[in-house]
């Protein structure tokens, strides 16, 4: 995702600033005891396996990555039909146990959990299937936060649903939860939005905005306090090319590729060399990039290489170890030469290489490295069967990924139907999706 020259791309959850948000914790972040579930993951290595002990201990956040490219596409296919023939989403965007897709006409599909109404569909019944969106027929991005969603109009409006526990909306602090898309109002057209835990960002035509929680200084407004309305952020200098929303930081890239990071530092999620914390932006950016993206960590790529900072307690950063870095380590693989990242969360991170070959790392207990195994590793494992994505994004514990084939699949976690292939069964491999 080449964020920085191309304003069709949102920076980061990977790539230009594409930074990641996955690891669910409120994004999402109106989450229980979620200042307790980030000291646990950035202070303290959660070592049991199972599922739930994870999601004890780990802040969750949703991971959405903008494409690298739109993919040409006949969008006129029932929900139902065969995986090739639907015509391929040329975005996605993952929660912590939703995920959501767009069509090159503006369609969004989503499935998976649905108990804050994340789904848009007027209910909070979960569902295993890819389901149309109310009212949202039109969309140029969607971002998905731990229970929230939102997305980019034709006219540049920017419609959220979901989760308002935090204000994370941007309508105020009622309703609690909006089960339809709501209409936020912005001191202009919208350009690009990213959803983090709890919080909420937008690049707007006169800058940038953020809003929800802010227990982390994450808004960037030089304060600790939660906004259910939009606020200006001050201090980027020169225009906001990207943003990305973090598990419980943010980052952006200004016009010249400095990366710019606020909200939580303990575990060096800046890669700035600290883990001093900013509720703010305040110079100087940390360095130039090309491209970048961020969940719990954050990657970023310059000089042709890609170095990954933060947490690492699941070999996330995959450099071979589960030492957190707080400058940035190169992730390991015997074929990655250049890279470009993809897609990063809490406890796993997938990139693609030159050759287009997809390599994860990290957490791996629902098997969402994709490679058909289900033990967590410091080191690239390669995913099967999808090859030069056009789009690629992680949740909690899933991905999903449009190979070189226009084919959608998932892997990785299913109790909550997050993978879309209408069932609840994990899939170490991935699984192609009627979508």
């Amino acid at each position: 995702m080449r964020f920085p020259h191309s304003p069709t791309r949102a920076v980061v959850g990977l790539a230009t600033l594409a930074i990641l948000t996955a690891c669910g914790a409120r994004s999402e972040l109106s989450v229980d005891n979620a200042d307790a579930r980030q000291a646990t993951l950035d202070t303290n290595p959660t070592d049991a396996l199972p599922r739930d002990a994870i999601d004890a201990s780990f802040p969750r956040d949703a991971i959405d990555v903008v494409p690298p490219r739109d993919v040409p596409d006949a969008f006129d296919a029932p929900v139902d039909c065969e995986p090739t023939a639907c015509g391929a989403p040329v975005q996605l965007a993952l929660g912590q146990y939703h995920s959501c897709a767009r069509s090159a006409t503006g369609l969004v599909r989503c499935w998976g959990a649905n108990d804050r109404g994340q789904l848009g569909i007027d209910s909070t019944a979960d569902t295993a299937r890819p389901t149309a969106v109310i009212e949202i027929a039109d969309a140029r991005e969607i971002a998905a936060g731990y229970t929230h969603t939102c997305a980019v109009r034709a006219d540049f409006s920017l419609w959220c649903w979901g989760d308002n526990a935090s204000g994370q909306l941007g309508v105020g602090p009622t309703p609690a939860v909006s089960l339809r898309p709501i209409r936020v109002s912005l001191p202009g057209p919208v350009s690009h939005v990213s959803l983090g835990i709890g919080h909420t960002c937008a690049i707007v035509s006169s800058g940038l905005y953020c809003w929800g929680e802010n227990d982390q200084g994450q808004i960037g407004d030089g304060t600790r306090t939660p906004r259910a309305t939009p606020v200006a952020i001050r201090g980027i200098v020169g225009p906001t090319l990207g943003i990305r929303a973090g598990a419980r930081h943010t980052c952006a890239i200004d016009s010249a590729g400095g990366l710019w990071c606020w909200g939580l530092n303990a575990s060096g999620q800046y890669g700035d060399g600290t883990t001093s914390q900013r509720l703010a932006p305040a110079l100087p950016p940390i360095r130039p990039v090309s491209e970048a993206v961020t969940g719990c960590i954050t990657c970023r790529e310059y000089d042709m290489r890609v170095t990954c900072s933060g947490p690492n307690d699941y070999g996330q950063l995959g450099d071979g170890t589960t030492m957190v870095s707080v400058v940035g380590v190169v992730p390991r693989s015997p074929t990655f030469r250049s890279r470009e990242p993809a897609a990063v969360g809490c406890g796993h991170a997938c990139f693609v290489d030159r050759t287009g070959t997809v390599r994860c790392s990290g957490w791996n207990a629902m098997g969402e490295l994709g490679a058909g195994t289900r033990s967590p590793r410091d080191t690239m494992l390669t995913v099967l069967g999808v090859r030069a994505p056009s789009t690629i994004a992680l949740g909690h514990h899933h991905a999903c990924a449009v190979g070189d084939d226009r084919v959608l699949r998932c892997w990785g976690d299913n109790a909550r139907g997050q993978l879309g292939d209408g069932t609840t069964d994990v899939r170490p491999v991935p699984v192609a999706i009627a979508w």
